[in-house]
């Protein structure tokens, strides 16, 4: 059983990878995280390694950290959640994992997710809530500096893009600001920039 790979990462798609070891190339399915550090390191890297095994093939899972790796495991242990959508539950929730949204009981974080719907996303919540570490309900109260640049990086982002459109600055702060207050959590510029157009159009409507 592979648990770990070192070499050389070629990026193939947005979610597979070949790692070459001594000159054999291993091709593995990644998370959005994961495939963030392939492409900033991507020389003499280190991926742990889950291998899933079929009748049909063999797929190898790769993760920058272990705690990536634990939550792909967790996750699984769901009744409908398989390995791909456990990977794309990761890749949807970065930079952010599973547990700060588990511990605050926000469904809608899961909701959001394509393939993810209110049974399955009620099920991720009551049935993973005993596997919840100290790190899990910290990473709520305090988020990384990482968490904290994305985060920062979206709000100009779409600051910048309402002033392009034309709006004024004051105008397109407060609406980015209220658009922000009706979002689980801070979603990327694009998402943003709807949720602030809708906030916009509603100050601007004849009956607000």
């Amino acid at each position: 059983m592979i648990g770990q790979l070192r070499g050389n990462i070629s990026l193939l798609s947005d979610s597979q990878i070949i790692i070459d070891c001594q000159g054999v190339g291993y091709l593995v399915e990644c998370s959005e995280r994961t495939m963030k550090t392939s492409r900033e390191q991507p020389l003499n890297a280190t991926l742990l390694i889950s291998t899933l095994v079929r009748d049909d093939a063999i797929t190898l899972y790769g993760f920058s950290e272990p705690k990536e790796q634990r939550w792909f495991h967790l996750l699984q242990k769901v009744p409908g959640v398989a390995a791909k959508l456990s990977i794309h539950i990761l890749s949807s929730l970065a930079p952010e994992y599973p547990g700060s949204f588990i511990a605050q009981n926000n469904e809608k974080a899961f909701l959001a997710i394509s393939g993810v719907g209110k049974k399955l996303a009620s099920r991720l919540i009551s049935e993973l809530k005993n596997h919840l570490e100290d790190n899990d309900h910290l990473a709520i109260n305090s988020p990384s500096p990482h968490q904290k640049l994305h985060a920062e990086q979206y709000v100009q982002d779409a600051e910048s893009a309402l002033i392009n459109l034309g709006y004024p600055p004051s105008q397109a702060s407060h609406a980015v600001a209220k658009a922000l207050e009706k979002q689980s959590h801070t979603p990327d510029s694009a998402i943003l920039i709807k949720a602030a157009l809708l906030e916009i159009r509603l100050l601007l409507s004849p009956s607000s």
